[in-house]
């Protein structure tokens, strides 16, 4: 068979005498070739690559980067030569490598690249490390030990020894010198701004005149014949059609809308000029909306025409710029992309202060994916979840928790119907637990009427005030309150949203039944009744739910208004989220004691609890850990090493004893 030359594509020529394998793009012309049966396979083989690239195909870019995780793909019965060391390495493709990276092929570096390692494991492929870091050379075996940071090279001839940007740069100069390879600086960008040719979005305000152009006249000399339409013609509005859809010969939809609207007056010459026929993508105009909030709050709408800038700094610079940025994986890569450029040409143009930097977003954090039973939603597996059904049946509450409290917010989790009915359980016994006046202490005179916990509504009649505490939550609980408060609030803080959930579940159960936890206003296990909370504190853990559950908060809060929501009267607890949310006071949070978990060779085997007073007491907290029960039978072959980590704050510490043989 004809030797063929498969060009690849990386960032880390230094890695590349680690590479195992080669990835092609579903569209790669190697590819192309076996498939049009230019380069000969077996027929099996075409058939199943066949197959492969049909399904990945159909799939877009976005659900190809969504699910590369588990890596998939097919050998196509071919191998490449490296260069470097004469390796015969195998060539599949796989819809994890998209046409427009680079070359559309990759060499895979399975010890440097995370995505290279899955590939690898799924398909049995061998993993060597070339790089290492503070002398460790074991073998990669699992995917955090991918090593993709700095450190020194091995295992790869005259590279070893140096740094990664050493070898980076040798490589490179001997890649060009034999040829093999050069240095290419690549940029990743499309435009979807602009120029699309299609029928909905903005037309594009610019007219071409033949006449001018053939005279070299124009707005920009570069540009003869091209006009930008004067602002009193401003907006061009889209013309009605019958027929939208695109014709397959390469014109936009537009060019279809008659002359009425495709001819207009050249601005220069006075002659005929034709409209843009192309339009601008809806990504353009959200892409600068967040500049225009501020403006339209102020009741000042941007003035063209006017010799004036269309914003006011002042408001500008004091909404701006905005704080965080929240967004999946497509806005990272467009809508966070576009309003960049948007912002930063604005800026060149003097419209935005230069104070206020370069960036729109200083803070990006990307959400996960949710996912319903295991799989992907999609329309096709009939897997997809809608809200309202599930808003009509138990609430947008318990719906807006539910997905807050179903994985970490930038990992995304699996949504059941299983879960969601745990969460309505759950804001039912919040319910009850802050209506119950045998849980909350109320003023004397107090009552409630006898009705369903969901139907709860307070008798507020009797009560003169309720902005006075009678008695008070005893200690044990109101430190469990202010432990969860500051769980809550730096949780939140972090993005921590299903934790945060989770701090306030530990509260309600050590609230309802101070055996469940280790803290509660009498003791655990004493049967003296149910714990009760007083009227101010009990308002703090709606204060706590009110970002999670607003409606359902709001009504308790007016519940917990007294007479003054009775009467009409105007009160400074209008609403529960116009309050500030709750503070901690750290010296009512009782120390239960830090959390320290023993290990043998890694593995958990016991732990044990300390002071804080004792956190840092190496000695005698390993002495403790070795008299662990159930830890003492796993260390009688003998302690090779001991590694102590002191517990400090919330964070765990860890006892680990390295032993040669684990006896049980």
């Amino acid at each position: 068979m004809e030797i063929t030359k498969v060009t690849c594509f990386t960032t880390r020529p230094d890695t590349n005498f680690g590479a195992t394998f080669i990835v092609l793009a579903p569209e790669h012309e190697l590819v192309e070739q076996i498939l049009s049966g230019v380069i000969k396979v077996p027929e099996n083989t075409k058939k199943e690559i066949q197959s492969y690239v049909k399904k990945a195909l159909k799939k877009t870019e976005q659900q190809r980067k969504v699910e590369e995780k588990k890596k998939t793909g097919v050998f196509l019965n071919l191998y490449a030569i490296n260069r470097l060391n004469d390796l015969k390495i195998p060539i599949y493709v796989s819809d994890f490598v998209l046409k427009d990276l680079g070359t559309g092929a990759v060499v895979g570096v399975p010890g440097h690249d995370v995505r290279d390692f899955e590939f690898a494991k799924e398909f049995d492929l061998p993993v060597i490390r070339v790089v290492e870091k503070e002398g460790d050379t074991s073998e990669i075996v699992n995917v955090e030990q991918v090593f993709e940071d700095q450190g020194v090279m091995v295992h790869s001839q005259f590279l070893n020894g140096m740094d990664i940007h050493q070898a980076t740069t040798t490589m490179m100069d001997y890649l060009e010198e034999k040829s093999w390879g050069k240095r290419v600086t690549s940029y990743h960008l499309r435009d979807w701004l602009i120029s699309r040719q299609r029928y909905w979005g903005p037309p594009i305000p610019m007219l071409y005149c033949e006449a001018c152009a053939k005279i070299g006249k124009g707005d920009q000399t570069e540009m003869a014949g091209w006009y930008a339409v004067s602002d009193d013609q401003l907006p061009v509005t889209l013309p009605n059609l019958d027929n939208y859809q695109p014709t397959g010969d390469g014109k936009a939809p537009l060019e279809n809308a008659g002359d009425d609207f495709l001819y207009t007056k050249c601005p220069h010459c006075g002659g005929q000029a034709k409209r843009e026929t192309d339009v601008s993508d809806t990504f353009l105009d959200s892409s600068w909306y967040f500049l225009a909030y501020p403006i339209w709050k102020s009741g000042k709408g941007p003035s063209t025409g006017s010799g004036q800038s269309i914003f006011d700094n002042k408001i500008l610079e004091d909404w701006l710029p905005v704080t965080t940025y929240i967004g999946g994986a497509e806005h990272a890569v467009l809508h966070l992309l576009y309003s960049r450029f948007v912002w930063m040409a604005l800026q060149d143009w003097g419209y935005i202060p230069a104070k206020l930097g370069d960036e729109p977003f200083p803070f990006l954090f990307s959400h996960g994916l949710i996912v319903k039973d295991g799989a992907k939603m999609s329309k096709s597996r009939g897997n997809v979840v809608v809200p309202d059904e599930y808003i009509e049946k138990f609430g947008s509450d318990t719906l807006r928790m539910y997905l807050m409290f179903l994985g970490s917010y930038d990992q995304g989790g699996d949504f059941r119907d299983s879960g969601i009915a745990g969460m309505y359980r759950f804001l039912n016994k919040i319910w009850e637990m802050l209506s119950d006046e045998s849980k909350v202490l109320r003023p004397s005179g107090f009552s409630r009427k006898s009705r369903s916990a969901q139907d709860d509504k307070l008798d507020l009649k009797s009560v003169s005030s309720l902005s006075s505490t009678i008695g008070c939550t005893t200690s044990k609980l109101e430190s469990k309150l202010h432990e969860t408060i500051r769980k809550m609030d730096r949780d939140i803080a972090a993005f921590k949203y299903n934790t945060a959930i989770s701090a306030l579940m530990e509260l309600i159960n050590v609230w309802r039944d101070p055996s469940t936890g280790s803290t509660g206003s009498r003791q655990a296990g004493s049967g003296q009744g149910p714990v009760e909370m007083s009227l101010e504190d009990a308002r703090l853990v709606v204060k706590l739910l009110a970002p999670f559950a607003p409606c359902m908060t709001e009504e308790l809060w007016q519940m917990m208004r007294g007479d003054k929501a009775k009467s009409g009267k105007k009160s400074a607890l209008e609403s529960v989220h116009l309050e500030s949310y709750p503070t901690f006071n750290e010296s009512k949070i009782q120390s239960a004691g830090l959390l320290v978990i023993v290990q043998v060779n890694g593995k958990k085997r016991g732990e044990i609890v300390v002071q804080a007073d004792q956190a840092q007491d190496e000695k005698a907290i390993i002495a403790s850990a070795k008299q662990t029960e159930g830890v003492e039978k796993w260390i009688v072959g003998g302690i090779r090493k001991e590694i102590f980590v002191p517990a400090k704050g919330e964070r765990q510490g860890i006892v680990n004893f390295v032993v040669l043989t684990e006896k049980a």
